[in-house]
């Protein structure tokens, strides 16, 4: 007779394999040390082959670094100005530098300090600088993905850090990381900078939080903006920290360049906060500058009016979002708006490019750590929007636009996608926070 038993009950050993797969990782990251070489490792690794092919070229010197090697050049004693297009040009074609080079607007802390990168013929520095970005960016990433599995460390779950791991990658295309690197941009140091405070925000060590941030804010001044965050989850030692960095790094500038550089940049930033065009550089409500003035100069045809309404909005955002992390500072929830935070320290600058959206880096990280006290379902479309979000942030519209055929306030709506991607990141991040206040208290409730 035809044995017709099933052996639909017997063992397969294939079955659970993923399941033994995850087990092993699971196992093998259990080990502290482990799990941090293996997630640099991993992020290194991801970091410079996405950038292998800017290092195999031969000695180009690209856009924003031909502005920064230049301004690293310059002769501080000679009585010219930094800021001045013109000496920045003859700095830069005696550096070896051709082609256009675009004004230096930001602090000179980087540019004193920076100046053993000339020690190297430019198109050598465009490479080191290359290197010294990938590797920065696979640092920043791994301290971002181990301070957000950190933080869900005791909720009775399984380690997230494999997920968190794979998340960060997944940034790494989203966010305009080669961007930077092709252009030779100091967003990827500015970030670190930004990282290591908050890395010892979580940690409790509140003046090297505030010292690290007064690093950013010396190489660009937005990042100031978190400074709220801080003093609505009342840590009022950060901002004794930042204080005492910017007098230290203040203190060093000028025994670098002296107070004439300082007062030269002094005088562009007021340029730039009045809404004037700066010599060298396109009209600041061109298509390729989404920040609030931009789109407001886009639709106002009055200069000032605009740049009221620009500075109105910005206010009355960043005091939402700071009352807001000031009420729930007690809950997990308050810890998700430093999302919001990071989208307001970007919008906020008078020119904002698409380079600048790398910055969302560590915040879209830690939030989706902190969703882990939402239920599954729920949690996992939290994260999709938000990544993908993010990835609308992170497309370079701008080169589209002058292509496109439309009506101009059509055209001016569209030029402002990457723009309202970011202000929809930033109530998406308030939504979560309320939906993670709203969780936990039905977590507490009898």
């Amino acid at each position: 007779m035809k044995n017709t038993t099933s052996h639909s009950n017997e063992p397969n050993p294939d079955e659970h394999a993923p399941s033994r797969i995850r087990a092993k990782i699971e196992q093998v990251m259990g080990n502290k040390v482990v799990s941090v070489i293996f997630v640099i490792l991993i992020f290194l690794i991801a970091c410079l082959l996405f950038v292998m092919d800017f290092l195999s070229e031969s000695d180009v010197v690209r856009f924003d670094f031909k502005t920064f090697y230049a301004a690293c050049s310059f002769e501080h004693g000679s009585g010219e100005n930094l800021y001045d297009l013109q000496h920045l040009h003859r700095t830069a074609r005696k550096s070896g530098i051709g082609g256009h080079v675009y004004p230096y607007l930001y602090p000179p802390f980087l540019a004193l300090v920076a100046k053993p990168l000339t020690a190297f013929p430019p198109g050598t520095a465009q490479k080191l600088w290359t290197v010294i970005g990938a590797i920065l960016m696979a640092l920043s990433a791994a301290a971002c993905t181990l301070i957000a599995s950190s933080r869900v460390k005791g909720d009775g779950e399984r380690s997230i850090l494999p997920e968190l791991v794979l998340y960060g990658l997944a940034l790494l295309f989203a966010l305009p990381y080669r961007n930077n690197i092709y252009i030779g941009q100091v967003n990827i140091i500015v970030l670190a900078f930004l990282v290591l405070s908050l890395l010892f925000y979580y940690r409790r060590s509140d003046l090297l939080a505030g010292a690290f941030l007064g690093c950013a804010v010396m190489i660009k001044i937005t990042p100031a903006v978190l400074v709220l965050f801080f003093i609505a989850r009342r840590r009022f030692k950060i901002v004794v920290g930042l204080a005492l960095s910017l007098i230290g790094l203040f203190a060093l500038t000028l025994f670098l360049g002296g107070w004439k550089v300082w007062a030269d940049f002094f005088s562009l930033l007021a340029v730039l906060l009045s809404g004037a065009d700066i010599p060298g550089l396109f009209p600041i409500d061109a298509v390729y500058n989404f920040s609030m003035r931009g789109l407001f100069l886009r639709f106002i045809s009055s200069r000032p009016a605009a740049m009221v309404f620009a500075t109105l909005s910005l206010l009355l955002l960043l005091a939402l979002i700071t009352c807001l992390t000031w009420k729930t500072r007690k809950e997990r929830a308050a810890e998700v708006l430093i999302l919001p935070f990071f989208v307001l320290m970007i919008i906020a600058s008078p020119l904002t490019f698409l380079h600048h959206v790398i910055y969302l880096l560590p915040c879209a990280v830690l939030a989706n750590a902190y969703m882990t006290a939402l239920p599954r379902p729920k949690r996992e479309f939290h994260i999709f929007v938000i990544f993908l979000i993010i990835a609308v942030a992170g497309i370079d519209f701008p080169i589209y636009y002058d292509g496109v055929l439309m009506p101009d306030i059509g055209r001016e709506c569209f030029t402002s996608v990457n723009l309202c991607a970011l202000l929809g990141l930033f109530f998406i991040g308030i939504w979560i926070s309320r939906a993670l206040a709203g969780a936990r208290v039905e977590k507490n409730a009898p």
